[in-house]
């Protein structure tokens, strides 16, 4: 991002979409130029489902529901927003940013999510756990399977940190994307710092690709038979409110299994040059985006 960032202050790329939050150290010089009209701003709230520590929950230790509470638990999402998105996210859920999403009330009295003296009971919590599945020694030896880009290794270096709280020690297994891609379809990894993008808000695509039986995108390799009939439930149902209490009761059992821990998702920023003319952000920040054809320098 920093390399990104220094190319579009010196005019070398002319828009740029940012995968996390403008850091602290350029916003200043991007307010100064949206202030005197050479640049624009368009903040969007990233859709990502899902969006934190991925588990395979067959492999050990993740198999067992009680190593993923603990570590549900001990992640500090504050700091992970602070250190990640420099300060600048929201709590991320299975369907955050779409229309079926929860009110961050109810978001933070969730487990794991707490702050302060309420994050202290947690890790109590959580290290009982860790003796309560048979690890009160701790874990050596654990991999997190990493892409090689600059936010997933961070993303991972946190999560190491957080995980060392309650025994497990950890580290990262840096890999290109081919790798990682293979790897994680194949089952042959422990747990995964990483997102998948949406390019919609639809349950349709959020639930079917990550949470269903055998889905494209369910490297988390998790089955749960009432996920899938509540699914196929859903995906027929034209009634707005019954259709919102069937997705509602499909992210309660994802959030019970917990195949991955979510933490919070970055509220980003695409950034263009005023004479950067036809840009248009479409309906989805991934496919939309894509799309230059019909883009042109007013110079």
């Amino acid at each position: 991002d920093a390399v990104m960032m220094s190319n579009f202050l010196t005019e070398r790329l002319h828009l740029v979409r940012s995968l996390s939050p403008v850091s602290r150290t350029f916003r200043p010089l991007i307010d100064t130029l949206i202030e005197d009209g050479e640049i624009n701003r368009l903040g969007y709230t990233s859709p990502r489902s899902p969006d934190g520590l991925f588990f395979n929950v067959t492999k050990p230790p993740f198999d067992d529901l009680r190593v993923r509470q603990a570590v549900n638990l001990v992640l500090d999402r504050d700091a992970f927003c602070e250190i990640i998105h420099s300060g600048s996210c929201s709590p991320h859920l299975p369907l955050g940013y779409t229309q079926f999403r929860r009110p961050d009330s109810e978001t933070n009295v969730m487990p794991g999510w707490g702050t302060g003296e309420k994050k202290a009971e947690e890790i109590e919590q959580a290290i009982a756990l860790m003796a309560e599945a048979g690890y009160a020694d701790g874990i050596d030896g654990v991999k997190l399977l990493t892409i090689q880009f600059s936010v997933t290794i961070a993303m991972g270096e946190f999560y190491v940190s957080e995980l060392a709280k309650i025994g497990i020690n950890a580290e990262l297994d840096i890999q290109g994307f081919p790798v990682w891609n293979q790897r994680t379809q194949d089952g042959d990894y422990q747990a995964a710092p990483m997102w998948y993008s949406l390019n919609t808000t639809d349950p349709d695509e959020g639930l079917a690709r990550q949470y269903v039986t055998g889905g494209v995108r369910n490297i988390l390799h998790y089955s749960n038979a009432e996920v899938d009939s509540l699914f196929e439930e859903q995906s027929k149902e034209l009634d707005t409110q019954r259709r919102l209490e069937l997705v509602r009761q499909i992210e309660d059992i994802i959030l019970a299994d917990l195949p991955y821990a979510p933490v919070q998702s970055p509220e980003s920023d695409v950034l263009w040059y005023t004479y950067v003319k036809g840009y248009e952000f479409g309906i989805g920040q991934s496919t939309a985006h894509l799309r230059k054809e019909r883009i042109w320098l007013d110079q």
